[in-house]
């Protein structure tokens, strides 16, 4: 699991499941448009290339995820 903290704050997360699955990508509310989800996807996806060559990126947005942090 990756996180994305400012001080002593978590602003976002993310989560690489098996080396190719990334189950969790998360920015709170305040810190969105900012580019930390782009920074965690980034860090994500360099992981994931690590093991396998093909990457295919499917978004579902979650509307209400105020309960996952």
């Amino acid at each position: 699991m990756l996180v994305a903290e400012v001080r002593v704050e978590l602003i976002g997360a993310a989560e690489v499941r098996d080396c190719d699955h990334i189950s969790l990508l998360f920015v709170t509310h305040e810190w969105q448009g900012q580019g930390v989800a782009r920074k965690l996807l980034h860090h994500t996806l360099a992981i994931t290339h690590r093991y396998i060559s093909n990457v295919l990126v499917k978004l579902h947005k979650i509307l209400n995820s105020t309960a996952y942090l």
